[in-house]
């Protein structure tokens, strides 16, 4: 899961939505979760992660790209699961994407403190190229695995993935409604759509 997903599947409070964001945002850097619903936030994020990396659905998913994009086929599939939701947003949040894009900056705004180090230095780019919205255009896709690839190492282009997601867009749409509900009950404990934002 990506991003949008996890900030989705976070609690509806501040602090569980810096949290979900916080772990992408650790690496090469000190942090300590600020207070305790911060740190709830970064457990439900572990916990995400743990529940898609064992999920035969998403495991579905990468082979279908593994022939093309092999040992990066999870970190592509993260990015593309998060345009399955965002072109499917209304079957899992009666909120509208917009204007749940729009709260979720302000939050990070107004707690930028309790963000991680990486986080308060990216979030202008991510706001102002409104990379949370993007998701669910193909060039938003594209830019997203382009950053990605930059962070990767020389030479590697994710995202020539989009070629896949486009040829496997039906099946890769399937497996995503297959699989969300279910990480939506076993991390949130509530069935798809029954958020009351």
């Amino acid at each position: 899961m990506n991003y949008l997903a996890h900030l989705l599947l976070a609690e509806d409070t501040p602090g569980s939505m810096v949290g979900s964001l916080a772990p992408d945002f650790l690496r090469g850097c000190s942090y300590r979760a600020p207070n305790n619903a911060v740190l709830a936030g970064m457990d439900r994020h572990y916990a995400t992660d743990r529940f898609t990396d064992a999920h035969p659905v998403v495991a579905r998913s990468k082979r279908r790209i593994s022939h093309v994009h092999g040992r990066y086929s999870g970190v592509i599939m993260d990015v593309l699961y998060d345009h399955f939701l965002s072109n499917n947003w209304s079957l899992y949040c009666h909120e509208p994407l917009t204007e749940f894009v729009s709260r979720v900056y302000s939050i990070l705004n107004t707690h930028l403190e309790w963000c991680p180090p990486r986080l308060q230095e990216v979030l202008p780019y991510m706001q102002r190229q409104n990379w949370l919205l993007s998701y669910g255009s193909q060039e938003g896709i594209a830019l997203t695995l382009e950053r990605m690839s930059s962070r990767v190492g020389r030479g590697i282009r994710l995202e020539t993935a989009v070629e896949q997601m486009v040829l496997h867009s039906a099946a890769l749409d399937e497996d995503f409604r297959a699989f969300f509900p279910e990480v939506v009950s076993a991390v949130r404990g509530d069935p798809p759509g029954s958020r009351s934002l």
